[in-house]
């Protein structure tokens, strides 16, 4: 028996619209104002209605300073 691998493809799960051109553009403009900041991309018979991704400030973002020192964890030397 032949094992089948599955694995996830990010262009159904993290895109708006996946579709023909006419789909994505009609699906565009249903949504509106909500459809702001969302760019559309083709790549063959199949397009993409892509949100832009959220700026991460990483630790050193504002909204982390208050845990950074919460979440150290120092190695004891074991020589």
């Amino acid at each position: 028996m032949k094992k089948v691998r599955h694995f996830r493809d990010g262009k159904w799960t993290e895109n708006v619209a996946v579709g023909s051109q006419a789909f994505v553009t009609e699906t565009k403009e249903k949504l509106g104002m909500r459809a702001k900041g969302r760019k559309m991309f083709g790549t063959g018979d199949t397009f993409e209605l892509r949100e832009s991704p959220a700026p991460y400030n990483g630790i050193s973002g504002y909204e982390n300073e208050a845990i950074k020192l919460q979440n150290e964890y120092y190695w004891e030397n074991s020589d």
